[in-house]
């Protein structure tokens, strides 16, 4: 492998910020990380804490004309984190948990419980 780091725990969902410069993870410890992987040395590449749900996070998008990462997971919650802030910047009560999500823009879609698939413009 080019580079690997363990999160301590299962790693639900990964993605890329759009340059590629940085991978986002959601896990299972209900929390979403950020990676940058512009470092030249991989042995000292650091893990940065993006955001916490209250369950765990299922998935993650990189939405390149906020710059910013969508969360969403098993606590019910789309949440919008600025991984150069602390907080939220913005957050969704979701109608069930949520088990996948994508972006096309800044409108993104996702799969819940009971076969509901939802559409949010986040722009």
């Amino acid at each position: 492998p080019l580079a690997q780091w363990n999160l301590g725990g299962p790693v639900l969902d990964v993605c890329w910020h759009s340059a590629a410069s940085a991978i986002f993870c959601a896990t299972g410890r209900k929390s979403a990380a950020g990676y940058d992987v512009g470092m030249v040395d991989p042995s000292k590449h650091e893990i940065t804490a993006i955001g916490q749900h209250d369950q765990a996070v299922r998935a993650c998008r990189w939405i390149e004309g906020l710059g910013c990462v969508a969360t969403a997971g098993f606590d019910k919650r789309l949440r919008l984190w600025d991984p150069r802030q602390r907080g939220p910047a913005a957050q969704l009560e979701l109608p069930g948990d949520c088990f996948s999500l994508d972006a096309s823009g800044n409108t993104l879609v996702l799969g819940l419980q009971d076969r509901m698939v939802v559409q949010v413009d986040v722009g």
